[in-house]
């Protein structure tokens, strides 16, 4: 697999350095899951066994073994990551991204406010954290339960209703086109990855979200210790 990547990542620095262009970039980039594994049991996985012998541009995490750790887990995650991502000139960061994450509405009954809410609170979650950009799965849900129904990995239902994620995140996107426009009229450049991240975590959504995890963060280390604390006088 490292050959593989390595010989694909050539491919595309040599079609970059050969290829006369302006204003557009190709990039690559390696998908890698589960690197809790990794970091608590030794296991091996991409992230230690694959990413460092690479040249890659990216990192794409896909993060659905970390969606409900805390906030302070997933930062250490994600700078677990870096730490094995090989450096590389020329190759504007953040160089790690979310690929994909998300909890399906069947998760929640199929309300449509509770699926709402926890996925933002999950989005909060790795925007606190040095990633590009994440990438909520997904527009249109593409798996069934054992009965048929979709199990909600969506923003659209399967009859066409767009969801109250789909219009909270539509109206994230608005105010940031506009936040972009305003600062670059004033500044004369667009906002870096940390200034438009800080404008996206300042929108009331986000604000709301992040406050419902450090509550959650809260309560899982409380009952984290009071578990280990019956767990020694038994």
């Amino acid at each position: 697999m490292v050959e593989w990547i390595n010989t694909r990542q050539r491919a595309v620095d040599d079609a970059r350095r050969d290829t006369p262009h302006s204003d557009v970039y190709v990039w690559n980039y390696l998908e890698l899951n589960r690197p809790a594994d990794t970091m608590k049991k030794g296991a091996d996985r991409v992230v230690n066994r694959v990413l460092p012998f690479t040249n890659v541009d990216y990192v794409s995490y896909s993060a659905y073994d970390s969606k409900n750790a805390s906030a302070r887990e997933i930062k250490k995650t994600i700078r677990y990551i870096y730490e094995n991502l090989p450096e590389k000139d020329g190759v504007p960061g953040p160089r790690v991204f979310i690929g994909e994450v998300a909890e399906p509405a069947e998760s929640f009954g199929f309300s449509d406010s509770r699926h709402c809410d926890a996925n933002l609170r999950i989005l909060s979650k790795y925007l606190q954290c040095d990633v590009r950009f994440c990438l909520y799965w997904e527009m249109y849900c593409n798996e069934k339960l054992d009965d048929g129904r979709p199990r909600g990995f969506w923003l659209i239902d399967q009859d066409g209703n767009k969801t109250k994620l789909y219009r909270e995140l539509r109206d994230v996107f608005a105010a940031g086109k506009e936040y972009v426009e305003a600062f670059a009229a004033t500044n004369g450049r667009v906002p870096t990855n940390e200034e438009y991240r800080r404008f996206l975590l300042s929108r009331p959504v986000f604000v709301k979200a992040r406050i419902a995890v450090f509550f959650e963060d809260i309560w899982k280390r409380i009952r984290s210790a009071a578990e280990t604390f019956a767990a020694t006088f038994r």
